[in-house]
């Protein structure tokens, strides 16, 4: 335990102290957010004749482009991370630690996911609050919300460590990196709602992990019910499980597999 309490204390030192990252973050997830809620407003204002687009109303749109904005923003560079790990050689002292590779990674990188998250959210709600006003929260929804959010956090973490993996059998993984973000712009709301997209997109969306990413949540907070929160809570029970081990799957394989100055 202190072994791992020791790693996050250091990569939360290590985050904090580049501090103007942080605020050029959060400064573009202001500006993209007031740029597509002022779209969003112009859209309801000239074509929903009763405040509803696909049975949305624009409070609900909106808070769900917070979220997509926040968590699509907020992910930790585990991809070039790694990659640089096997291209520099550094890997090998990463294997030699007590502490699996894969774990170490996630306590580097998920302090400063969540931190990015917060901090998104912070920013993202005061802007949402100066442009569309106040928004009827309850304890269950909140709770509700704030579980699937987290989880869905784990999962965009461990299907990215994925893809970063296979740094150990390709010497440049941005290939795959840019395949499966485009997957992933287009099934995680980053481009249109998913109720927007035609129906048998919407049906892929659904089979893959894409929705549940985060969208789940946003549906959960905009109309709490016990019956549909166990259903994604369990669909995402079943995606993290299945991220987890096959990064645990691909990386004891690519391990035994890296070569380095001929080792």
């Amino acid at each position: 335990m202190k072994k791992i309490l020791s790693i996050l204390f250091t990569a939360y030192k290590s985050y904090i102290v580049y501090i103007h990252d942080i605020i050029w973050l959060n400064l573009i997830l202001i500006l993209r957010l007031i740029v597509i809620i002022t779209l969003y407003k112009y859209l309801y204002a000239n074509y929903s004749s009763d405040d509803l687009i696909k049975g949305y109303t624009l409070t609900q749109i909106t808070y769900a482009v917070i979220i997509a904005q926040v968590v699509s923003s907020s992910k930790p560079r585990i991809i070039d991370e790694v990659s640089n790990d096997v291209k520099t050689g550094k890997v090998s002292v990463y294997l030699l630690n007590p502490i699996n590779y894969i774990v170490f990674k996630f306590l580097e990188f998920f302090p400063v996911f969540i931190q990015n998250v917060w901090f998104g959210l912070i920013f993202g709600w005061l802007v949402w609050f100066l442009m569309i006003g106040s928004f009827p929260i309850t304890l269950a929804w909140f709770f509700g919300w704030l579980l699937l959010l987290i989880w869905s956090m784990l999962v965009v973490f461990f299907s990215y460590t994925f893809i970063a993996i296979l740094a150990f059998y390709t010497e440049d993984v941005e290939a795959f990196r840019f395949i499966y973000a485009k997957f992933d712009m287009i099934f995680w709301w980053n481009i249109l709602p998913i109720p927007f997209l035609p129906w048998f997109l919407q049906t892929i969306a659904y089979l893959s992990p894409f929705a549940y990413f985060w969208y789940t949540s946003w549906l959960v907070f905009v109309s709490f019910d016990l019956i549909l929160f166990l259903k994604y809570l369990s669909i995402q029970l079943f995606w993290l499980i299945l991220t987890i081990f096959a990064c645990i799957i691909l990386f004891s394989k690519a391990s035994k597999k890296l070569t380095i100055n001929w080792w």
